[in-house]
């Protein structure tokens, strides 16, 4: 994979990026198919279907209905948390690695930098190909949630190879998880801008 020098400048403030910048995903697809109305929700464009999150996406809520993402939910203390999912690692469900990602965002003092973390996250992403195979695109947006682009870029391979099997909302949110973690991949963007153009 090329890791591209430049990222789209303006892309996030809501216009189009600048002349000659290398933006595979937004060239292949176009801006002008992004500034379309949306066919499902009416008056808003893909544009802002795309981009809408971006301002608001720090804390998710989620419901914990399995018993050890009701007890880790317990735990306030990002140190205590993450040492829970550690010791558990082996038990956790797909559904409870999704709840521990999602729980992280309201833990008190966590941070990526933590070294717990990513002993955390490199425990998680093991068994990727196992757990998420056909819902990495649910990965894609806690990291980017949580900023935490060394997983994103781990996670590439995987979503490249799921790609052509996504839905529009899964591409979007790949996508969103790309650029919020800022991980610029000539192939990653080229294989969700072709994936979006051909479902067009």
């Amino acid at each position: 994979m090329r890791r591209l020098a430049l990222s789209c400048p303006g892309a996030f403030a809501g216009g189009p990026p600048s002349p000659g910048v290398a933006c595979p995903w937004l060239r292949n697809f176009g801006w002008r198919a992004l500034l379309q109305p949306s066919p499902l929700r009416g008056e808003a464009s893909g544009l802002q279907t795309f981009f809408g999150a971006v301002r608001g996406a720090k804390i998710l809520r989620w419901e914990c209905d399995t018993p050890l993402a009701r007890e880790m939910a317990t735990f306030q203390e990002a140190d205590d948390f993450l040492e829970f999912c550690l010791e558990n690692a082996d038990q956790l469900s797909k559904r409870d690695w999704i709840a521990s990602l999602t729980l992280l965002t309201v833990r008190k003092r966590f941070s990526t930098a933590s070294p717990k973390f990513q002993r955390y996250s490199k425990r998680l992403l093991q068994d990727a190909d196992l757990h998420f195979k056909d819902n990495v695109h649910l990965l894609f947006h806690r990291y980017g949630v949580l900023g935490y682009a060394p997983a994103v870029w781990k996670l590439l391979p995987l979503m490249i190879a799921r790609t052509p099997t996504m839905t529009p909302k899964q591409l979007a949110l790949c996508a969103w998880g790309l650029g919020r973690t800022l991980v610029n991949d000539e192939e990653a963007w080229t294989a969700l801008g072709s994936t979006f153009r051909d479902q067009a």
